[in-house]
């Protein structure tokens, strides 16, 4: 890839930039850590997670590294904006700068070049005129909102992360009738597939409808062993009524301080009963992860969009623990590239 200075952020002294490579891993995985460290978020970013962002074909994605000039060729900072995966019309920016080179301008120079690159990105797949940028921030970072906002970034909307030690989940009196809790085996993904089709369906999402292919990308983190599908036994063939998918990153256990299942996914089809097969899945998977010695359960949620799904877990013993904030930028025919 040949190198084009100016697509590169501003040159700070000490500091020499480089596009982003596959062969930087090693380095972005030190840096990574060094950041989620310092910002106290409750992730911890994995080699496998930055070896799939490098996996994607360069046409969906650009980034940059900055290193030290002065000798040590450590990376002090890096940017990144790849085309979304979840099929909307957008570009999603990450980025961060070593705690140890804050204070100078870097931050502020990647977030330029984020926007210019992640513009040209989305205008190069989607036309002139169409699609966006987003930044998603923790509540700490308030110094990076402000630099965001003078870009012109406003907020979108926010999401929580509700957690419980699973010691404290009661479990409900009884299974709903008619209905089988089994565990989530492979041959059960195109029957979930399509009911997280049918429940968007029903809630006018038919933008978030999953291929096959995406459905196996939303459920990448799967724990098979912790997840879960509801069956109505009603009629000559069970059909899947519900299911829950949980993760498990253990590169996260340590920055947090104890082990964590991580529901990604729970739905319920028939509205009627979803609060009862909602709580039969959860407590599927409570017990599966209790057996495997894990001590806490966390989700996130939007409560903008569904608070009646954020009261289902409150009532049920999950606490705030975290906040998470988006905000975007909108691309049209004036935007500046």
């Amino acid at each position: 890839m040949t190198v084009d200075r100016m697509k590169l952020p501003l040159q700070h002294v000490g500091v020499v930039w480089e596009h982003l490579k596959p062969t930087h891993a090693d380095q972005l995985v030190e840096l990574l850590a060094l950041v989620e460290e310092s910002e106290g978020v409750p992730y911890r970013t994995s080699r496998a997670e930055i070896e799939d962002m490098f996996s994607r074909s360069e046409d969906n994605w650009s980034g940059v590294a900055g290193f030290d000039r002065n000798g040590s060729g450590k990376m002090l900072a890096f940017g990144y904006v790849g085309v979304s995966r979840d099929g909307l019309e957008q570009a999603v920016c990450q980025g961060g700068v070593d705690p140890s080179s804050r204070g100078i301008g870097i931050g502020s120079s990647l977030l330029e070049w984020q926007t210019k690159a992640g513009a040209e990105l989305v205008q190069s797949h989607f036309g002139g005129g169409r699609g966006r940028l987003t930044h998603t921030i923790h509540e700490r970072n308030s110094e990076f909102l402000a630099v965001l906002e003078s870009l012109g970034y406003v907020w979108e909307g926010s999401a929580t992360e509700l957690r419980i030690p699973l010691q404290r989940w009661c479990s409900p009196k009884a299974l709903p009738a008619l209905l089988d809790i089994v565990p989530w085996t492979p041959e059960m993904d195109d029957g979930t597939r399509r009911a997280f089709n049918l429940v968007n369906g029903e809630i006018s999402q038919q933008s978030l409808r999953a291929s096959k292919s995406d459905w196996a990308e939303i459920n990448a983190g799967i724990r098979r062993d912790w997840s879960f599908v509801a069956l109505n036994k009603e009629g000559d063939r069970p059909r899947v009524s519900g299911f829950i998918s949980v993760g498990g990153y253990e590169q996260d256990w340590e920055a947090l301080g104890w082990r964590e299942g991580v529901l990604q996914i729970v739905a319920a089809l028939d509205t009627n009963t979803r609060a009862n097969v909602l709580e039969a899945l959860i407590d599927a998977s409570v017990r599966a992860l209790l057996e495997a010695d894990v001590d806490k359960m966390s989700v996130t949620l939007d409560p903008t969009q569904d608070e009646a799904t954020m009261k289902f877990y409150r009532d049920r013993g999950f606490e705030v623990s975290a906040w998470f904030h988006t905000y975007s930028k909108p691309l049209d025919s004036g935007a500046e590239n």
